[in-house]
Formats: C-alpha cells, structure tokens, sequence
C-alpha cells in the first residue's frame, strides 16, 4: 500500500515495527523504493510495549520534516496518537479487535475531530464493525485486499502444455485452515497431476511429509514474496481450499468471516484459474464464477471433478486464467485500491 500510494504521486513515508534481519527490505518485498521506511522498537514492557511503539510512530510522524496531510494505518493506538498531535488520520480494518484496549482506542477515534474515515477489507467486517461502533455501514468504505501486477497490463499466453501433466500450485502459509490435508488428498485422488506446495518452515513440511508421501506432491519452504513470480508462471492452476475456520500467524485466532484473501488475488495477478471452497466471503470478489470454480470442503469428489475438467481442457483453462487476469487489472491491483480510498477520503473531507 505504501508503494501505492506513491504511484498515485504522494510523499509517502511507511513507519513499522522492527522485525527479523534484512539487507534489503524493499528487495524482500518486492517493492520499488518509492517511499521510505521509518522503523520503531517495542520497548520490553508488559503490555505497555505496544503504546511505546505507537508513541514513537506518532511523534515520529508527527514531527518530521514535514506536517503529513495524512497518518493512515492499521494500528488503532498510533493512529489515535497521531490523532491526538493534530494530524488527520484514516484506520483500516482486518477483523473485529477483540481487546478492550483496542475497542476503546478505535472509540475514541471516531469520536475525533481528525478522522477523516474508517476502511474494512470485506462488506461482512464492515457490517460487523458498524454494528459494534454504532457506525452507518454507509459512512465505511470496503477496499478489498490486492496484488501487484507482473504483467504491466498485458498478460502473455500460457506456456504449452504439451503432453505435460497439469501442475496444480498452492502458495501460502501452513496455519490451521489452509486445507493443506485436502491437498494431500487431492494428489492421491489424481496421480497424474503434479502438486506443489510452496510456504512454510521446514520443520512444518517435515511434519507434511510424514502425513503424506505421495510421489507427485512437491514441498517448497518459505520463499521470499519477491521471488514468488517463477513459482506462480509454473502453475496451470491455483488451489484456496480455506476450510471453516482459517488461522493466522502463530495458529492464532479465526479470519475466516471477514477475510479478503491476498492469495486469491495474487493467483489472478498471474492469469491462473483457481479452484477454491464454496465460501461466502470469498463470493464478495467480483465475477469470481468466471475464473473460480468453487467447491463444497468436504465433497473431495467435486474437487477432484473440476481438476479433471481443467486437466482436459487446456484451452478452458486459458480463458479462465485471461478472465481472472482481466478483472484483476479492473478491480484489485494495489493502485486501484490506493486510488478508491484516497479519493473517497477526499470526498468525505470535501462534503465535511
């Protein structure tokens, strides 16, 4: 997001928490080193850590060079600190916050006179959020998560295919949810279709390994979002077999209702036809029958069928992955999302 804002011709400056060791964290991310970074440190304080973060975010924010015209964020405590020391702000949403150190602090915030406005990644989360801050769902903007595009608006055809089996790619986290065993089902259903699954750390493909030992399943560990492309340009098809309740990291917690997930997008990105569970968030993407065959979890046989289907009828996966590439570039490359939202703040802050 930071880097799309900078594409729509901002000074952007992203400020974040430290996390692990990286020579180049624009490199790891594939980002273009269009914005800068300003990174804080938890001080080691029982939960008082996260307010020493946020403190030193806002300041920072606050009382740089220059006076931002805007603090946008996720982190409900620094965008109130920087609420707080005058600068207008806007908060993104993920899920409902559990805390009431969170509650309260998103409270006060729409009781501030510099909040210009209040985005979810899902219209569910927004419902949910407007009925638990006593919020109109109409004054919420829904911005769906989003991708890079690798292509710069002209997608290539797919790589023949000829006599070759049909790759079937997963890429993502291990966490609970993932439906990482129906893929390992799936692999024994079809013998003649090759599986990959890419993410995770070694000791959890170890532990996938001992689960199942089919000879066409491939494990690759964690791979670096930069370097993801060639991984994904090697797929026919792209799986999302999210089951009911969908963990994050740490196998924490359940996004499942409100997730709007970036997996499905970046499989779009890359012109690939997806099959994926029959799950209603997910019927919020635009146009997804087109480019999506959704399944029932538990129906392994409807699962299998489809993969059959695409297997047998190269030329339906290439329209389906040309779709998907088309509403993609429509809907949700991280410019378009950047785009909708500066430009609804702007409304909101010309009707106030």
């Amino acid at each position: 997001m930071s880097a799309a804002f900078a594409a729509c011709g901002h000074t952007v400056t992203l400020h974040a928490k430290h996390g692990r060791v990286a020579d180049d964290i624009h490199a790891l991310y594939g980002t273009s080193g269009t914005f800068s970074l300003a990174l804080h440190k938890n001080l080691p304080i029982p939960k008082l850590g996260v307010m020493t973060y946020a403190l030193a975010a806002a300041f920072a924010c606050r009382f740089g060079k220059t006076l931002p015209q805007l603090a946008y964020g996720r982190d409900p405590f620094s965008i109130l600190a920087a609420a707080m020391l005058g600068v207008p702000v806007a908060l993104e949403l993920h899920s409902i916050p559990e805390k009431p150190m969170w509650i309260q602090a998103i409270h006060a915030l729409l009781r501030s006179s510099r909040m210009n406005g209040l985005v979810t990644i899902t219209r569910s989360l927004r419902d949910d959020v407007a009925l638990m801050f006593f919020q109109d769902s109409d004054s919420i903007l829904v911005a769906p998560d989003a991708a890079d595009d690798p292509y710069a608006g002209s997608l290539p055809p797919p790589s023949p295919a000829a006599g070759s089996p049909m790759r079937v790619g997963y890429v993502g986290s291990l966490y609970r949810g993932r439906g990482i065993e129906l893929i390992l089902a799936l692999a024994e259903r079809c013998p003649g279709m090759e599986f990959v699954i890419v993410g995770g750390q070694d000791h959890e493909l170890e532990a996938l390994r001992r689960k199942s030992n089919t000879a066409n399943v491939r494990h690759v560990s964690y791979v670096p979002h930069a370097q993801l492309g060639s991984y994904y340009k090697d797929f026919d098809v792209m799986l999302a077999p999210y089951e009911r309740a969908v963990a994050v990291a740490g196998n924490r917690g359940d996004t499942s209702k409100h997730m709007s997930p970036m997996k499905i997008f970046e499989y779009m990105s890359y012109g690939k036809p997806i099959v994926a569970t029959k799950h209603d968030v997910l019927q919020e993407i635009q146009e997804l029958e087109t480019f999506c065959f959704s399944s029932e979890l538990e129906d392994i046989e409807q699962w299998v069928a489809c993969l059959n289907t695409l297997a047998h009828d190269p030329a339906l996966r290439a329209r389906m992955g040309r779709q998907a590439y088309s509403v993609f570039l429509r809907h949700y490359t991280w410019k378009t999302r950047a785009d909708n939202i500066l430009e609804w703040l702007k409304h909101r802050a010309c009707k106030a």
